[in-house]
């Protein structure tokens, strides 16, 4: 699913939480990352390498001012290079997997913080 405006299912939140993830399945070590926004049904970061588009990852975000930790794993399903020669890219990443309890509390924590 294109995670353009018009085709959300769910709303999102502008905010900044600390996220690092790897490649599904893979011996690697995680990646630090910082969310740009996010939603009850994904999550969008900054990563400092290329990662594929389908790519599967597992994912940890950090909710700061609640102190939770919420695991998933989450499919790229876009990814743009940072302008001007960086070798940053933002990836769109959709939760496929994550525990009913965290999304319904990400729906909640969205839907309070992004009506202010």
């Amino acid at each position: 699913m294109a995670l353009g405006s018009d085709r959300r299912r769910y709303p999102r939140w502008q905010t900044r939480f600390p996220v690092r993830f790897r490649l599904l399945g893979k011996p690697s070590v995680y990646v630090g990352s910082l969310s740009r926004d996010i939603s009850a049904g994904g999550v969008k970061i900054i990563a400092d390498q290329f990662v594929p588009k389908n790519a599967t990852l597992e994912v940890e975000i950090f909710l700061e001012n609640v102190k939770r930790l919420v695991p998933a794993h989450a499919r790229v399903v876009w990814l743009e290079q940072l302008p001007y020669g960086s070798d940053s890219f933002r990836l769109g990443l959709e939760f496929n997997e994550i525990n009913p309890r965290d999304r319904q509390y990400l729906q909640r924590l969205v839907s309070e913080y992004s009506s202010n």
